[in-house]
C-alpha cells in the first residue's frame, strides 16, 4: 500500500468515528479500525505520532466494548499488536508487560469464544516473543495456539468452514516446537511436532469420523447425538458476531445473542461438547477419543525405529530425533532451514511441516 492510501485509509477511519454515535459498538470498532490504519502507517513511517494515536485509539476501544463479546476479543488482539510494535521500535518494558497482558488476555477469552482469533493472537505473540529469544514465553503463546486448534477440531465432524483457521494454523505446530524445544523440552517439542502433523493433515479426523460411525452402532448411539447437537449449536453461535444464527430445519430463526448473552450461551454448548466427549471416553475402545498424542505414546508407536521431525521457522529450523530404545529425544538445530528459504519447495507443501524417517525408509506426512 502506498503512502497516499494509507493517508486517505486513516482519514476514512477519522470520518467514520466522527459520524459514529457517542457510546455506540459501532464508534467503537470505528477507533479500533482507525488505530490499526494508524499503526500501519507509523509502521511504515516510523512515525512515533502514529504509533502513540493508533494505541490511544485502540485502548479506547477496547474500554468501550463489552468485554463478554467477540469484538472485544479481536480489539484485543489489536492492541497487542500494536504494543508489541511500539515496544519493538522504543525498547519499552512497560509496553513488553502490557503487550503481553493483552494477548493472554485475548488468547484467553479466544479459546472461550472466538477460537480463530486465539490462533491468530498466539502467532503474533509467539512471532514477537521469539524475536525476543523470549523462548518459555514463546512457548506459553503457542501454546495457546494448539489448544484453540484442538477446539475448533473437536468440531470438525460436523463444520464444513475450516480452510480460513487451518490456512491461519500452518506453521503453527512447528513454532510451537522450536520455543519447546529452545526451552529444554524437546519431548513437549515432540508432541507439538505430531499434534499438528494429525490434525494439519485430518488424519484424526478421519479417524474420529470413522470412530464416530462405529459409535452409531453400539448401544450408545445416543453419544453420537449429543456431540453432533452440541458440536452444531456452538459453531452456530461462534459465529454469531458476525451473521445471525441460521436456524435448524423445521424451526423459526433464533434472535442472534451478543455481548454477555452470547458469552453464556457458548458456554453451554461447550460445556455439553465437553461431557459428551467425556461420556463417548468411557465407552470401551473409545478411551482416548481427541486426546492429543503424548511422548511416551508416539515412542510407543514407533515401535523399535527411530524417527525423525523437521520444522522450519522465521528464526531457523530444526530436526528432532527420537529414539525409542531409550525413550529419548534430542533437538539438531538447522540455521538455514527458514520459512523464508523453504518458500515454494515441495517439501513445504506437506501440513504439519514434518518428516519421520522409520528405520532409514523415508514416509512423508
Amino acid at each position: 500500500m502506498q503512502d497516499a492510501d494509507l493517508d486517505a485509509t486513516v482519514s476514512a477511519h477519522e470520518e467514520a468515528v466522527r459520524s459514529a454515535r457517542e457510546n455506540s459498538i459501532d464508534r467503537a470498532m470505528y477507533r479500533a479500525n482507525l488505530g490499526v490504519s494508524l499503526m500501519a502507517r507509523g509502521q511504515r513511517s516510523g512515525s512515533v505520532k502514529d504509533f502513540e494515536a493508533a494505541i490511544r485509539e485502540q485502548e479506547a476501544a477496547a474500554a468501550e466494548i463489552p468485554q463478554a463479546s467477540q469484538e472485544y476479543v479481536r480489539v484485543l488482539a489489536g492492541l497487542a499488536d500494536s504494543l508489541a510494535a511500539r515496544s519493538l521500535m522504543a525498547d519499552s518494558r512497560a509496553d513488553i508487560q502490557q503487550a503481553q497482558a493483552a494477548y493472554r488476555a485475548a488468547a484467553t477469552a479466544g479459546l472461550e469464544r472466538l477460537p480463530e482469533q486465539a490462533i491468530g493472537s498466539a502467532h503474533n505473540w509467539g512471532s514477537w516473543a521469539t524475536v525476543r529469544e523470549s523462548f518459555p514465553e514463546a512457548a506459553e503463546a503457542y501454546g495457546y495456539g494448539l489448544q484453540a486448534m484442538e477446539q475448533l477440531f473437536r468440531t470438525q465432524l460436523t463444520r464444513a468452514h475450516k480452510e480460513t483457521w487451518l490456512r491461519d494454523a500452518q506453521g503453527l505446530p512447528a513454532r510451537a516446537a522450536y520455543a519447546r524445544a529452545k526451552s529444554g523440552d524437546v519431548p513437549g517439542a515432540v508432541e507439538a511436532m505430531e499434534r499438528g502433523r494429525a490434525l494439519l493433515l485430518s488424519e484424526a479426523l478421519q479417524r474420529d469420523r470413522a470412530d464416530m460411525e462405529r459409535l452409531a452402532q453400539t448401544d450408545r448411539a445416543d453419544l453420537k447425538d449429543r456431540y453432533e447437537a452440541a458440536a452444531w449449536r456452538w459453531n452456530q453461535l461462534s459465529r454469531a458476531g458476525d451473521a445471525a444464527i441460521m436456524p435448524e430445519p423445521g424451526t423459526s430463526r433464533a434472535p442472534t445473542p451478543t455481548g454477555e448473552a452470547l458469552a453464556e450461551d457458548l458456554r453451554r454448548p461447550k460445556g455439553d461438547l465437553d461431557a459428551a466427549i467425556a461420556q463417548i471416553r468411557m465407552v470401551p475402545g473409545y478411551e482416548r477419543f481427541f486426546l492429543p498424542s503424548t511422548f511416551p505414546g508416539i515412542v510407543a508407536d514407533a515401535g523399535g525405529d527411530p524417527l525423525v521431525y523437521l520444522g522450519a521457522t522465521e528464526a531457523g529450523g530444526f530436526a528432532l530425533i527420537v529414539r525409542p530404545a531409550g525413550a529419548a529425544a534430542e533437538a539438531v538445530w538447522l540455521p538455514g532451514l527458514t520459512d523464508e528459504a523453504l518458500a515454494g519447495a515441495a517439501l513445504w507443501d506437506f501440513c504439519g511441516y514434518t518428516l519421520k524417517v522409520f528405520g532409514g525408509s523415508r514416509s512423508w506426512h
